[in-house]
């Protein structure tokens, strides 16, 4: 194998779910996952904050924190819907996984990022 180690995103590449992403879908909550997407996404402080998550420098709380004092939706409720919405990400294929075993099988390592 020409390749040691593959990097693949998680993000767009094997899945396009997003952490509390079932509000936008719940007329009666996408107020919520608005101010929380522009929160992380669109606030300097959020963006620093996502990233150094996605590094793992930062600890859940440390974002939960962050997106109750930006948004004022209660920690639980923050809490929990990240939990779900972590608990059910779906790939964009499942034939995916198939092919990431197939990979390591023939020696690479698999690096999801």
């Amino acid at each position: 194998m020409k390749y040691k180690t593959i990097f693949i995103d998680w993000h767009g590449t094997l899945s396009n779910s997003r952490f509390w992403d079932r509000w936008a879908k719940d007329v009666d909550k996408q107020h919520l996952h608005q101010q929380a997407q522009y929160a992380l996404f669109e606030d300097a402080e959020g963006l620093l904050i996502l990233k150094d998550w996605m590094r793992g420098l930062r600890s859940v709380d440390n974002v939960i924190s962050y997106l109750h004092d930006a948004t004022g939706i209660p920690a639980a409720e923050l809490e929990g819907e990240l939990r779900y919405t972590s608990e059910n990400m779906a790939f964009i294929n499942h034939d995916v996984v198939d092919r990431i075993e197939t990979l390591r099988s023939m020696g690479a390592k698999v690096l999801i990022a």
